[in-house]
Order: C-alpha cells, then sequence, then structure tokens
C-alpha cells in the first residue's frame, strides 16, 4: 500500500517558512493530484477558494476554475 498525500501534508518551505511563493501555481499540489482529489478536506478547499487565507489561494482558485470549464 502506498501514502496517500492528503491536503493536511502540503508543507512547502516557501509557504510556511518564508511566507511567498515563487509559482504561481503549487507544484506540491500539482504534483499529488490524484491523491489531494480523493481528500474530502482539499474538495472542500477547492469548494471554499474565493474565502481562502491560506496561501494556496491561488492554486485552490484555478482548480476551481478548472472544474467549472
Amino acid at each position: 500500500m502506498r501514502f496517500k498525500y492528503k491536503y493536511a501534508d502540503v508543507a512547502c518551505d516557501y509557504c510556511l517558512e518564508k511566507g511567498w511563493c515563487e509559482h504561481t501555481i503549487c507544484p506540491h499540489i500539482m504534483e499529488n493530484l490524484d491523491d489531494l482529489m480523493m481528500d474530502k478536506a482539499f474538495r472542500q478547499a477547492i469548494a471554499d477558494a474565493e474565502n481562502c487565507v491560506c496561501k494556496h489561494k491561488r492554486t485552490l482558485l484555478q482548480l476551481k476554475n478548472d472544474e467549472r470549464a
């Protein structure tokens, strides 16, 4: 059985320690999107992306817009 990446596992030095990120879309989320889409908390974060105050807001908004397309 392999590790399943969950939204609670998203931890990036840029976001958590430096307070900024050089990426427009979070590469950690995109690399693990298949696992994350199986996590209820992550799907809820996408649904509530407009109200997000976390560092991943841009990525969540992009994923929400992609779902609408």
